[in-house]
């Protein structure tokens, strides 16, 4: 079912809705059986517009996709409440590279260089999948918290198309409605290890 065909649907709907109203009111009392029928046509009506944005969101896969993606994103916001910045960073490193789109959520909009979380998990999971991206251990080394900023910095070891490397990596994060999100990563001191004899 098209949006256009569900919004004249829904025009119709209140048009009719409106329309019955008004004989309503104009025939009175003098026609209680003609009333009543009108009310329960009335009250038809009333129920079909209520259910037409489930009709429009079931007949739509965008919209339940977008519907899926802000509950999974509440969902991930409600579990940074109670985390410490340290943790969100090694629930980050644990789903970064596994799934991304679980990971995406846990950063900001600056981050992801504003786009939507969807689109950016989808290009970065091909991006990751192309350098055949590995997270092989991790260790926090230090955790800095202002209460509205804090910065996690990790000794990290990764797998990828050219090797095994160790490197720091420098999370700062920002505490936004009560949650702690990751807004920027700088990677130094990255080193290649030497491959096995």
């Amino acid at each position: 079912m098209s949006y256009a065909f569900s919004f004249a649907l829904f025009c119709l709907t209140v048009f009719g809705f409106v329309a019955i109203g008004i004989t309503t009111y104009m025939l009175g009392a003098r026609h209680r059986e003609t009333r009543f029928t009108l009310s329960v046509f009335a009250l038809l009506i009333a129920a079909l517009v209520a259910f037409t944005p489930l009709l429009l969101l079931a007949t739509n896969p965008h919209a339940r996709a977008a519907l899926q993606e802000k509950a999974r994103a509440y969902a991930m916001g409600q579990e940074n409440a109670a985390s410490t910045p340290s943790q969100v960073v090694l629930r980050w490193m644990a789903l970064y590279g596994e799934d991304t789109a679980q990971a995406a959520p846990l950063t900001t909009l600056h981050f992801r260089d504003g786009e939507e979380a969807s689109g950016w998990a989808k290009k970065t999971h091909v991006m990751l999948e192309e350098i055949k991206y590995e997270h092989l251990g991790r260790e926090i080394i230090e955790e800095t918290n202002t209460g509205e900023t804090a910065v996690v910095t990790v000794k990290a070891r990764i797998s990828a198309v050219d090797g095994v490397s160790t490197q720091t990596e420098v999370y700062t994060l920002r505490r936004l409605k009560g949650q702690w999100f990751i807004d920027d990563l700088e990677v130094k001191d990255e080193m290649l290890e030497a491959p096995p004899q």
